[in-house]
């Protein structure tokens, strides 16, 4: 029985493709990327949070539809509003790729707003290099 239990175990092991671990591990370095931009963003450290960026990053918003490259003044409007917050709803991560769902919350020009988004985040070498963010740019 315990040979029997030793080839099964064997078997199981011969069939893992070699590219398993890297991408269990590329995904754990994308989740963790991902999670530390947030974390980064409410604590306000906005240095911190831009150091996730690579200096080629690909940004694409509705606040620039055409798409912009380059992290240079990508946290100039959250500097403008000190009661901004994310709240994470979820991230999904396959490979090196994270969706993040949130809701953004503050105060502008003495109004409260409440702004659900969706992000996606293109993640390598601990870096994002694409950020393609949604939400209704109409409210």
């Amino acid at each position: 029985m315990k040979t029997l239990l030793f080839l099964g175990a064997s078997l199981l092991a011969a069939c893992a493709s070699p590219g398993d671990a890297p991408t269990t591990s590329a995904a754990a370095e994308t989740r963790q990327v991902a999670t530390s931009i947030f974390e980064a963003f409410n604590a306000h450290d906005w240095d911190k949070m831009e150091s996730f960026y690579a200096d080629s990053v690909w940004l694409q918003d509705p606040a620039y539809p055409e798409g912009k490259k380059g992290k240079t003044g990508m946290s100039e409007f959250y500097r403008s509003v000190p009661d901004i917050h994310d709240s994470v709803q979820r991230i999904v991560v396959e490979g090196n790729m994270a969706v993040v769902e949130f809701v953004s919350t503050g105060t502008i020009n003495g109004e409260q707003f409440t702004l659900p988004i969706c992000a996606v985040l293109t993640i390598e070498n601990g870096q994002v290099i694409r950020d393609n963010t949604y939400y209704d740019a109409t409210n």
